[in-house]
């Protein structure tokens, strides 16, 4: 009894199998990444009043109290708080180093991370990239403003760049 092969030899069944298996995954990861349609905008006055400013996205976004567990900004800045978000505002938009250096307390990491979060959520850096003292602190960087995207309402309510683009 013979049996007729499927492939002409054992290496063309492999990278047939090959292209079969990476097919499959691509196709599963893409399904997977689909998360549908994002929600409007809920106040688009709000999200482009803080488009070119940090000091007023982190006022707007973290100093009402309205953004909920996450009203993080109860006192006034004071002018040395002022000038290092102007500074870092500066520098992630149009890039270079300038060392921040702050008194101790002084929410040095917390303005940071809210700098980040700014940059990335209205285009002004693509990537952004955690440096800290330990592994420890940057993994704690990062659930932060993990935190702060999934957790504040404000933010959630204006998140959809999108749908930003279509209304204007």
């Amino acid at each position: 009894m013979s049996r007729s092969r499927k492939y002409a030899n054992d290496a063309e069944a492999i990278r047939q199998n090959r292209n079969a298996s990476a097919r499959r995954s691509r196709e599963k990861n893409d399904s997977i990444k689909e998360i549908g349609p994002l929600p409007p905008v809920v106040n688009s006055e709000r999200r482009e009043r803080c488009r070119d400013d940090l000091l007023t996205f982190m006022l707007t976004y973290g100093g009402t109290e309205e953004a909920d567990s996450l009203y993080l900004f109860r006192s006034p800045f004071c002018e040395e708080q002022i000038h290092m978000i102007k500074t870092l505002e500066q520098v992630l938009k149009f890039g270079g180093e300038v060392p921040l250096c702050i008194f101790r307390g002084g929410c040095k990491t917390t303005i940071c991370e809210w700098g980040a979060l700014w940059s990335l959520a209205y285009g002004w850096q693509k990537f952004g990239v955690v440096v800290a003292a330990s592994q420890g602190m940057a993994r704690r960087i990062i659930v932060n403003v993990k935190t702060l995207v999934t957790s504040n309402p404000l933010l959630a309510e204006d998140a959809n760049k999108n749908e930003q683009a279509k209304e204007n």
